[in-house]
């Protein structure tokens, strides 16, 4: 190196010889490569001893994304052609960390070995969460994988001490760039940079710079080299590889959840509780296939959330299938959280959210869980349902990107918003597991309830892409969410304010007619008056009870003053008993007629009783169909019902119809059939007009409701005794009553009519004893003492 050379001196410094060239590096100090080594993050090493074990793919999973990978790494031939840089990404506990590790250990072994570096950042540690050791422990590790770069980056950082205080892209470009185009040719293996983790270096900022200086790098130089980065899916990150700058130098592989990700779960976790099986001498069923398919649903095609399950089952002092139970919630006896990693992982997601931000964050995560139609959670539609301005959406989720997929376009009302790992919806529905992220869904349905109505209010104006969607949801929703939701504080205030003055209740009326509209639902009133009724409201808040009662009532009323004979449809109505039998309807018009002497037409339909029947399909409509205690509560108060009510004067009038339509069956001219007195009335005559009239039977009902006073009814009664009815109700045992199944026994009409019977000689004679000198005797034909015992066994 130095031939022919006389009287030289060196004093202090080094000396290398690379290529046959003279390197002097000036200076005293510390060597280059000890300055190196103070320098570098040795945990950062893809095999550092304290990252050991490290993550990476069970034997038989992520097969085709490893292929996949190792062929864009290894394919020498095409490597002109093939993007420099793979952006691999995922959401959190996806498992993106494992692919990079079992990458860096394939390229690491072989003939060609195809790692130059990596560098796996984390949050958690000091030296890893930053970009201060990055060059630094990647120049290091090129030293010992392409050992020609050793005497030259050694030399850089002996000439310049601070290099490692310098910005990064000039760290990058003298430390790794330089040296790498120095002893490097194009026709080199082409070798591998993998950096994971990148979303936790500490800073958008310089997550960002280490793109850009990778992008700079490739684009500037041809070199045998590729860079492989693993990480989250943050904005920033997205924005930056989805510039025009990096498009053409780059692909990207998103880990997904599809059926290859579920069938590697599926994998992993057959083959973790095998071995577990086999070690504890488990039976070789265990665990059963309904087990093993709820925790595949659980992990969403992530890994987190398996190997967390493993890790917890496969505890020596603990019995695996008891820690199963555990898991599945359904042996709840354990102190020790068996998500307590998952959980730290959900915490440090949603503690990264800025404190401004989190609870306008955790709305749209209650949003997301308690939508009815997760398909439906499109942007456009959690911004209107949150009423947020525009631009607060894409900043409330700006953090949570790892747990939530975001679409790029948030103007997109096709392509939802939703929750990437199953297993958070029981992390936030836990509070014991998410403490200040915990979040109530039944308070959740609450404001979503106020949200639909806010929407569909009369004079709301939703503005931008997503109006119809909105719209639509709202209708179709806002009842689900109003019966899973609480009586809140704020929902009460909201339901107070609608219907704190009678433009309010106008207001809220419209609303109703509105969804009706749209909806073709129009029982919205009863619906309301239901969830009130179920909280209790009537006694919490009784002034908001009863307004939106009113509201109910007004409805029922304005119905009923439409008909054009409203007693007779009251008497209809009374004649159904079964307020929910809506199919009986249309089947009763033609026997009411006969009932109520109603003349028909040739055809043998009742004209005038078609308007009737329309205004209770219309009471069906809204409601008494499906909520008949509710009509029947209307129809039996007076003071709301006012002169439709149903009382005693009208059931009174229905006994009396019935039983003179049941003496008129009974007065048919008798056959010549031979047939003895007792049943010498026309027998096929009774049944077909039974068979017609079949809620005859509820004759003693209407009866037990009657007028104790009235006189033309009790002299009905004294005409016939329990005997009489008799060949009635032999006709009754033998007809098909369909869906009217209930049957009406002599013993039932028996205890009927005597309690009617004594009940009407207590009117008379102002006393409440059962003497039966007080009836006359003609009705005491119709007792029998298991009638009289229990009656008195009620009474008492």
């Amino acid at each position: 190196m130095l031939n022919n050379s006389h009287n030289v001196a060196i004093s202090g410094g080094h000396l290398y010889n690379v290529h046959g060239s003279a390197h002097i590096s000036h200076g005293g100090g510390q060597p280059g490569f000890e300055l190196l080594t103070k320098a570098i993050a040795a945990s950062a090493f893809h095999d550092s001893k304290e990252r050991f074990p490290p993550p990476k793919c069970h034997p038989n999973t992520r097969e085709a994304i490893l292929r996949n990978i190792m062929s864009w790494i290894t394919d020498d031939t095409s490597k002109g052609s093939l993007p420099p840089i793979l952006w691999l990404y995922g959401p959190a506990g996806a498992g993106k960390s494992a692919i990079a590790q079992t990458i860096a250990e394939k390229c690491g072994e072989g003939v060609v070995a195809r790692l130059a570096c990596s560098f796996f950042f984390s949050r958690r540690t000091s030296d890893r969460n930053s970009d201060k050791h990055l060059v630094a422990t990647i120049s290091y590790q090129l030293t010992q994988s392409i050992e020609k770069t050793k005497p030259i980056i050694e030399n850089i950082v002996q000439n310049d001490p601070l290099i490692f205080s310098r910005a990064i892209n000039t760290q990058f470009s003298k430390l790794v760039i330089g040296p790498l185009l120095q002893v490097s040719k194009e026709s080199d293996p082409r070798k591998v940079i993998i950096l994971d983790g990148l979303d936790e270096c500490d800073g958008d900022d310089k997550q960002c710079g280490i793109i850009d200086v990778i992008c700079t790098a490739v684009s500037q130089h041809r070199l045998p080299f590729c860079f492989l980065l693993a990480s989250r899916p943050e904005p920033h990150i997205r924005d930056a590889f989805n510039h025009d700058r990096l498009l053409k130098l780059s692909r990207n592989i998103p880990l997904i959840e599809d059926s290859e990700s579920n069938s590697d779960v599926s994998k992993y976790l057959r083959s973790e509780f095998k071995r577990i099986a086999q070690a504890r001498d488990l039976p070789t069923t265990w665990p059963p296939d309904k087990d093993i398919e709820t925790l595949i649903g659980k992990a969403s095609g992530h890994f987190i959330y398996p190997s967390t399950v493993i890790k917890f089952i496969d505890g020596r002092r603990d019995y695996p299938p008891d820690r199963l139970e555990i898991i599945l919630g359904i042996n709840t006896a354990c102190d020790q959280s068996p998500f307590a990693d998952l959980d730290a992982l959900y915490r440090e997601i949603l503690k990264s959210t800025s404190k401004n931000r989190e609870g306008g964050t955790l709305r749209i995560i209650g949003l997301l869980l308690c939508v009815t139609d997760k398909k439906s959670a499109s942007p456009p539609l959690v911004r209107h349902l949150l009423n947020l301005p525009p631009g607060k959406l894409e900043s409330l989720l700006y953090d949570v990107h790892s747990i939530i997929d975001v679409p790029k376009d948030l103007s997109d009302v096709g392509n939802p918003i939703r929750i990437t790992h199953a297993s958070l919806i029981d992390f936030i529905a836990d509070r014991s597991r998410s403490g200040d992220y915990f979040l109530d869904t039944k308070n959740v349905h609450a404001e979503l309830t106020q949200m639909c109505f806010r929407v569909l209010s009369p004079g709301t104006v939703v503005e931008g892409t997503g109006r119809s969607e909105v719209s639509q949801y709202a209708l179709n929703s806002w009842y689900d969410h109003l019966q899973e939701a609480a009586p809140t504080q704020g929902l009460l205030d909201f339901f107070t304010q609608c219907a704190s003055a009678e433009t309010a209740l106008d207001r809220m009326d419209k609303l109703n007619r509105n969804m009706r509209h749209w909806l073709g639902k129009p029982d919205v009133q009863a619906l309301m008056l239901l969830w009130l009724k179920k909280h209790n409201i009537q006694n919490i808040r009784s002034p908001l009870y009863l307004s939106y009662r009113s509201l109910f009532d007004r409805e029922i009323i304005s119905i009923v003053d439409q008909c054009p004979s409203p007693d007779l449809l009251i008497k209809w109505i009374a004649i159904l008993a079964d307020l929910s039998a809506h199919l009986a309807v249309y089947a009763m018009t033609q026997a009411l007629a006969m009932l109520f002497e109603i003349p028909t037409e040739p055809s043998g339909e009742p004209k005038s009783l078609i308007p009737l029947r329309d205004c209770l399909g219309k009471l069906f409509e809204v409601g008494m169909e499906s909520y008949p205690d509710l009509f029947e509560e209307f129809f039996s108060d007076a003071s709301r019902s006012e002169k439709y009510f149903i009382g005693c004067d009208v059931h009174t009038e229905i006994s009396l119809l019935l039983l003179r339509y049941i003496d008129k069956c009974m007065s048919e001219p008798v056959l010549d059939d031979g047939l003895p007195y007792a049943a010498a009335w026309h027998h096929e005559s009774l049944r077909r007009h039974l068979s017609t009239l079949k809620w005859w039977r509820h004759w003693s009902f209407h009866l037990s409701r009657s007028s104790p006073s009235s006189e033309e009814l009790v002299k009905f009664l004294n005409k016939y005794s329990s005997s009489s009815f008799q060949p009635v109700m032999q006709v009754h045992d033998s007809v098909d009553f369909g869906h009217f199944n209930n049957r009406l026994s002599i013993n039932d009409m028996q205890k009927s009519v005597t309690c009617f019977l004594l009940r009407n000689a207590e009117h008379h004679q102002g006393n409440a004893s059962f003497q039966l000198k007080n009836v006359s005797v003609r009705s005491r034909n119709w007792f029998n003492l298991p009638a009289i015992l229990d009656l008195i066994k009620v009474g008492s």
